[in-house]
């Protein structure tokens, strides 16, 4: 599948790139890192996220039962102490929480 979404020459105007930093496992729970790219010059008003340049993903370990089909899962934005730092919660959706898919 190929991401057809046009691609801004400014690249002010580009989304900002995040790259898999590191990813460590234990104690039931997965946790990945990214950083993000460097920042571009420009304008510090036209940088989305601008402060963002680090996100961390925690997650409890995924059991995969054999046979049975795959579940989605939910996410938490949990609050950081540092507004570089985005810090997310992957989770079991509670029951009837929905789950949108955006195109």
């Amino acid at each position: 599948m190929f991401d057809t979404k046009h691609y801004p020459r400014d690249e002010c105007k580009r989304a900002a790139l995040f790259f898999l930093k590191s990813i460590s496992s234990g104690e039931g729970k997965t946790e990945t890192t990214y950083n993000r790219q460097p920042s571009r010059k420009c304008l510090p008003d036209l940088i989305p996220l601008r402060n963002l340049q680090l996100i961390k993903v925690t997650s409890e370990q995924l059991h995969f039962v054999p046979g049975k089909a795959l579940r989605r899962h939910c996410c938490d934005i949990v609050p950081s102490s540092s507004d570089t730092t985005m810090d997310v919660n992957i989770r079991k959706c509670k029951d009837d929480e929905l789950i949108a898919m955006h195109s």
